[in-house]
């Protein structure tokens, strides 16, 4: 097997045994009685042979060869044979273990037969591959295939599903399903950890407080709620080192989650339309993120003091879902604005809150019944809107309060009557009570708020009262509406003191008696929306020294006579003209405008 194998190096004769195993030349031998001849061409034209020595081509490997090519074509085979120089022609009994059987006559082919004991030896010197190894080779293939799949899927499992059992103080263990696809970092953050995990929840839990126990088994029993994906990107995504910030960072999570942040229209995760350095859950200062502010570091901590979110253009940010509990987990916020989203659900239990000072949350859907506690534990609240919601039932008894500034709580469904202890807001400047269903009389109370600016009572059909005298005490007051209520009869002189009125709406009412003369001394009135009431006698000429005055609607009355000459020279459409004028066809006027209009 040596020759045949060894021919590549440099040997008498040369097979390519790389197409051994595609060609193989062999053939059954015409001269031997042996089933295993193999013939081989050789050129003996070209190389003498001694017919009287021992037949053996052996050939020193370093001998340098020439092609062989063969003048039988036919007869070719793919290996390549070289024979061996001129010069060298001793020959030895025997050549690579093979026997010389003799010439063959036609173009020069030698015979070599191996012996049978060697049939194995020269089936893998050709290169040849038995049917049993064949077989053996297959199920040895298949084994490993079998073998890699089975460590690849154990792999799989290993590295994609992570049971990891958490454990938090004095509660059932928590078994965290890590969910890459809501963990995405813009920022490099540190591997996840259990331990991190726990102790936040730890935390958080004490935060809840035993009386919110319940809520907090509910939201950390579901791994899909806001308040465990927010655990897991504070603790294992993002976490930082002070447990007070991390709290914080889990509050705006909550947040986040529990308003659907990734389907904000602005500053969401991988949001278009926004900063990078603003979009919400990034590693980066959660200080910078659209809509949040915070107070200067103290002793190295941030605080979250204020989140702002307010619609941008005519385009609200497309927020949904439900306010959390856990945004009172933010111990010093002071301002919280959201406005003109589809938020909806009960208004969540902040009484732990004391510091805020800002709480706007009109025109959005949430419900339930007024959110007293946001009066009484925020001793500096200045501003409170709830306008445009849902909610209903009574409205509240009223703290004392010397910071409220605006309360409006206009367009829900509260009920019941205004209480007398709505005296309690010392400092009240805007008070917005209009389209409720409130009834009952206006207070005597209600003239005390001194201070305030605006006072809008009016879509609330079952209120009933008169303007009380003491209305002349509201000597701030700039606009007053009681339109579309119950309320009625004669205006009492003691309105006509409150100079500073700009806008009077007491249309569609029960009000009567004469228009007083004494409307002249309005003197910055720029609208007097008196229509659809019970008003009788003439158009008083004061009117017409008006210089502010832009709209008066006064049909639907029981008005005669003649609009005075001097108030139709006030007609126009330029800066401080009267644009609007209405009377009913008992009222002879050459420059009112058509009642059909303005309905």
């Amino acid at each position: 097997t040596g020759g045949a194998t060894g021919g590549t190096s440099g040997g008498d004769l040369s097979l390519r045994t790389d197409q051994a195993a595609a060609e193989p030349s062999i053939t059954p031998s015409a001269t031997a009685s042996s089933t295993n001849a193999v013939v081989l061409p050789t050129l003996m034209d070209e190389v003498p042979v001694d017919r009287s020595l021992p037949v053996n081509h052996s050939v020193p490997p370093s001998t340098p060869q020439e092609p062989y090519t063969s003048d039988v074509e036919h007869l070719a085979s793919p290996q390549t044979l070289s024979a061996p120089p001129p010069e060298q022609n001793s020959r030895s009994d025997s050549y690579a273990g093979l026997n010389y059987a003799g010439d063959v006559a036609m173009g020069g082919i030698a015979a070599y037969v191996a012996p049978d004991q060697v049939e194995e030896e020269a089936i893998e010197a050709l290169g040849v591959v038995t049917e049993t190894q064949l077989e053996e080779e297959e199920k040895l293939k298949k084994r490993r295939f079998l073998i890699r799949g089975i460590g690849l899927f154990l792999l799989l499992l290993v590295v994609i599903i992570i049971p990891v059992a958490v454990t938090v103080p004095n509660s059932e263990p928590i078994v965290t399903l890590v969910e890459v696809s809501e963990a995405p970092s813009q920022a490099p953050s540190a591997a996840p950890t259990s331990d991190t995990f726990s102790e936040l929840v730890s935390a958080v839990k004490d935060v809840y407080g035993d009386n919110k126990s319940e809520l907090f088994s509910e939201a950390f029993s579901d791994s899909q709620s806001p308040q465990y994906r927010a655990a897991i990107w504070a603790a294992d995504v993002a976490p930082v080192e002070s447990t007070e910030r991390m709290i914080s960072r889990y509050a705006l999570a909550t947040f986040y989650f529990a308003l659907n942040g990734d389907d904000w229209d602005k500053c969401g995760r991988g949001s278009t339309d926004c900063d990078l350095s603003e979009e919400w859950l990034t590693a980066e200062n959660e200080c910078d993120w659209y809509a949040v502010e915070c107070r200067d570091p103290v002793n190295g901590d941030y605080t979250v003091e204020e989140i702002r979110f307010r619609p941008y253009g005519i385009q609200s940010t497309n927020m949904r879902g439900t306010l959390p509990f856990d945004v009172s987990l933010l111990s010093s916020l002071t301002v919280f604005i959201i406005s003109r989203e589809p938020i909806s659900g009960p208004f969540p239990d902040w009484s732990t809150l004391t510091t805020l000072e800002h709480v706007l949350l009109n025109k959005n859907e949430l419900e339930g019944s007024f959110p007293a506690y946001i009066l009484e534990q925020n001793p500096s609240l200045r501003i409170l809107h709830l306008s445009g919601n849902f909610f209903e039932g009574p409205l509240p008894v009223f703290p004392v309060s010397d910071t409220l500034q605006d309360l409006r709580i206009d367009n829900n469904n509260f009920t019941g009557s205004i209480v007398s202890d709505i005296s309690n807001l010392l400092t009240i400047k805007s008070l917005y009570l209009d389209n409720n269903e409130l009834s009952g009389e206006v207070p005597e109370a209600l003239y005390d708020l001194t201070d305030l600016t605006t006072l809008r009572l009016g879509n609330n059909t079952g209120l009933a009262g008169i303007v009380s005298t003491n209305i002349g005490k509201l000597s701030n007051l700039i606009r007053f509406n009681a339109a579309n209520t119950s309320m009625g009869g004669a205006l009492p002189e003691e309105l006509f003191l409150l100079t500073e009125l700009k806008t009077l709406n007491l249309g569609v009412g029960s009000f009567a008696g004469p228009l007083p003369e004494s409307f002249s001394n309005l003197i910055n009135l720029e609208a007097a929306i008196l229509h659809t009431n019970s008003f009788t006698g003439t158009i008083p000429s004061g009117f017409a020294n008006l210089a502010m005055l832009e709209t008066l609607e006064l049909h639907g009355n029981d008005l005669t006579g003649t609009v005075p000459t001097e108030l139709c020279g006030r007609r126009g459409e330029a800066f401080n003209d009267l644009k609007t004028l209405t009377v009913d066809d008992s009222v002879a006027c050459d420059c009112c405008t058509p009642v059909e209009t303005q309905e």
